[in-house]
């Protein structure tokens, strides 16, 4: 245990010092054969396929390959650790502990929710939003003072989503709240309708039935209702329904197989990782356990 600690330290001080060089997104992967660079077997297992494995896991979890030096530094690593579960630990958390892991996580839930907008875009909608606001204030119009004020917030709160969610300060739940919660995600999915559709369709890859849809327009107008056994009266409660929800859970577990395996969950799979987030809104937690698979890893 020792020497597997020692080895760790080792591995994030010298990828920490490495310079960091411009990032590709790209959002799937392919394993990479390294020409003449055949190995014998480390315990059953090649370099060229732990090559491969450390090739994958940083295109998921940073968008771009490793440099020779992070290749090589991540190597002796897993081999100097006989390729131990403390030793794949030490390298996910290294990879997911960088800007660019966050960067590349906006980017998906951006992509799959928000039509990938950038966060400067956010930053101009925040600015815009302060305008307005500022001029409806000078007008003394309390009407329009009171909207912007509450569409300033939710954009506002989409623009700090992604430090905040770095930083530890808020979950994967808040997280998708915001991304869903804004006038940009209202711009995309105009009026109730579109709007319940769109949520059914990115958080838990469905489309309502027409009592859920229904139910749904009614709560978003203001009318008390039940949506998914949860009771509500607006569209933030709505938004609270459809982001607490076990099938919300479900569809990240979808989220995250389809990113890392290009397949959906069998049914036990779903069941155990459901039930992981639930109980500990560890996104990241999950992503290791699947890439800590066979299936993932190659070995």
């Amino acid at each position: 245990m020792m020497r597997i600690i020692i080895s760790i330290f080792a591995f994030l001080f010298i990828l920490s010092s490495c310079t960091k060089r411009d990032i590709t997104i790209n959002q799937t992967h392919a394993n990479e054969i390294v020409e003449d660079n055949t190995a014998p077997p480390f315990n059953g297992v090649s370099t060229l396929q732990i090559q491969n494995f450390i090739n994958k896991a940083f295109i998921d979890l940073r968008g771009r390959a490793p440099i020779q030096t992070e290749m090589d530094q991540a190597i002796l690593l897993l081999e100097g650790n006989d390729l131990s579960e403390e030793a794949k630990d030490a390298l996910l958390n290294f990879l997911i502990a960088d800007v660019d892991y966050y960067l590349r996580f906006w980017d998906k839930y951006s992509s799959d929710l928000l039509e990938g907008t950038t966060r400067e875009a956010v930053a101009g909608q925040v600015f815009q939003y302060q305008i307005a606001l500022d001029q409806s204030i000078q007008q003394g119009d309390e009407i329009a003072i009171a909207f912007f004020e509450i569409e300033l917030g939710k954009i506002q709160a989409l623009l700090d989503a992604l430090p905040e969610y770095a930083q530890g300060e808020i979950d994967i739940i808040e997280y998708i709240a915001r991304m869903i919660n804004n006038a940009i995600y209202d711009e995309i999915n105009m009026g109730s309708e579109n709007f319940t559709i769109a949520c059914f369709e990115n958080l838990f890859k469905r489309t309502p039935t027409v009592e859920e849809l229904e139910a749904s327009r009614l709560m978003i107008n203001g009318f008390s209702t039940q949506v998914l056994f949860q009771d509500g009266n607006s569209k933030d409660d709505l938004v609270e329904i459809f982001t607490t929800v076990p099938e919300f859970y479900q569809g990240l577990v979808f989220d995250i197989y389809r990113q890392l395996l290009f397949r959906d969950p069998n049914s036990p799979e779903m069941t155990v990782a459901t039930q992981m987030l639930i109980e500990t809104q560890d996104y990241q937690g999950l992503q290791k356990m699947v890439m800590k698979t066979e299936e993932y890893a190659g070995f």
